[in-house]
């Protein structure tokens, strides 16, 4: 959807956004000020919409997951490795367990 914003922008000749992230506050009010077409810009809303929501629907989920993992074991100890939380640790674990949750086939 972002690739849309993107595409739709340069498609219009719109120079690139000066700011770091043109779907934050700041990027936002840039993109505003852009003179679009209104079906261009209603196109626009709709995928910023869209990114929005699915980012509130995917923090629901990296929350949940990280409180049904606080507890387990594996997580922890991969949460030791710089860069990796509790998603990421989850992800690996679902990769490289059976759905039982044991590793230890694999050396675990």
């Amino acid at each position: 959807m972002k690739n849309e914003v993107h595409g739709i922008l340069q498609a219009r000749l719109v120079p690139k956004c000066p700011h770091a992230d043109l779907f934050n506050s700041r990027g936002g009010a840039w993109l505003e000020r852009q003179v679009l077409p209104d079906d261009e810009r209603a196109a626009i809303a709709r995928h910023i919409r869209d990114t929005d929501r699915l980012a509130a629907d995917l923090a629901d989920l990296d929350r949940d997951i990280a409180r049904e993992t606080v507890d387990d074991v594996q997580v922890r100890r991969l949460q030791t490795i710089t860069g990796v939380n509790a998603i990421v640790a989850s992800g690996i674990i679902a990769a490289v367990c059976d759905s039982g949750g044991s590793a230890s086939r694999r050396g675990w």
